[in-house]
């Protein structure tokens, strides 16, 4: 039996953690992986998705009370054997007011204020324990 592996068809994007004295990327220059899930919250400024060419598409700028929040959603489009990504960043505060963006597989970028329950892409993810406002 022959394995069908699925195409990416996604932009190509990594995270990046700043800090007031460091950067962290999610891939060291050897190539390991840096964990997203041990990233110190607390003292992080802004939070940045970078493209292959290592631009920046997203600044989520943090403080003032702001939790960051990230989510990569993947589609299996079983017919086109191809792997969707799409990549959901932003922070919320604890009066429930949240700045959220959404880069689709082409590398767009849209901004919103609010999850939306019923679509693909931008339903409210569950939240962590390190997410929680």
């Amino acid at each position: 039996m022959v394995k069908k592996e699925y195409r990416e068809v996604s932009a190509k994007l990594t995270w990046q953690a700043v800090y007031p004295d460091r950067t962290i990327n999610q891939y060291e220059k050897d190539g390991r992986q840096n964990s997203y899930a041990k990233l110190n919250r607390e003292d992080m400024t802004a939070f940045n998705l970078i493209n292959e060419k290592g631009e920046v598409v997203v600044n989520v700028p943090l403080g003032e009370n702001r939790s960051l929040f990230y989510r990569m959603r993947v589609a299996l489009l079983v017919a086109s054997h191809c792997r969707e990504r799409v990549w959901i960043v932003g922070w919320r505060k604890t009066d429930g007011s949240m700045r959220i963006w959404v880069v689709d597989s082409k590398g767009n970028v849209k901004t919103y204020r609010n999850f939306k329950e019923n679509s693909q892409w931008l339903y409210a993810p569950e939240f962590s324990v390190f997410e929680e406002v």
